[in-house]
């Protein structure tokens, strides 16, 4: 996680999804492409995956892989987005993804075992070396506009929903930073449910 605050301004793409994070202008916050999945599946599994074994980790990586490749051409895609963190590409530096998030609007097709509810805010990750300089606020702030924002192209929620581990306190503290409150406590898997309501 990342409890850094920072500001954002737009680039001067023709894309409304593509803006330059502050400081310093270093990184760029755009859709996701097909082609990034396998980029974001190693910055999933060394976010939240423990350390181990080269053919394990590859084995986790894979996994990722196939759940995001899964996830990414689902349905009702128009209120269903992947973002990406990635640095500014340089001609002598190719692009390189370094963070995601995932916010998810569309309806619960199953009771269980899809997720929280909607609109509903998981996977942020960011790669370890690019921590500590506003990212993981930038995403979630890009989320809460895309999600419950006041532009034409906002899904036009109410609120954004999140799920954090008791113990992860770092976590915690930036969302309560980001006006994110506790509404519910899963005890059979030590998590808080969070939600954040749109100011009027």
């Amino acid at each position: 996680m990342d409890g850094q605050q920072n500001t954002t301004t737009y680039s001067s793409s023709s894309s409304s999804s593509n803006l330059v994070v502050e400081p310093r202008t270093n990184y760029v916050i755009r859709e996701a492409d097909y082609g990034d999945l396998g980029a974001v599946a190693k910055c999933l599994v060394s976010s939240f995956y423990k350390p181990s074994m080269p053919f394990i980790a590859a084995t986790n990586t894979l996994k990722e892989l196939s759940r995001l490749q899964n996830n990414f051409a689902g349905y009702d895609s128009k209120i269903h987005s992947m973002f990406v963190v990635t640095t500014i590409e340089t001609a002598s530096k190719e692009e390189e993804v370094v963070g995601f998030v995932d916010v998810d609007g569309r309806k619960k097709i199953k009771k269980k075992h899809q997720g929280g509810p909607r609109p509903y805010l998981s996977d942020l990750a960011i790669s370890k070396a690019h921590r500590r300089n506003g990212l993981a606020t930038s995403l979630i702030r890009h989320c809460e506009k895309t999600a419950m924002g006041d532009c034409d192209k906002s899904w036009g929620f109410d609120s954004l929903h999140l799920r954090v581990s008791k113990e992860n306190t770092a976590a915690l503290k930036l969302y309560y930073e980001l006006d994110y409150n506790i509404v519910d406590e899963d005890y059979d898997c030590p998590t808080f449910l969070l939600r954040k309501k749109r100011k009027n």
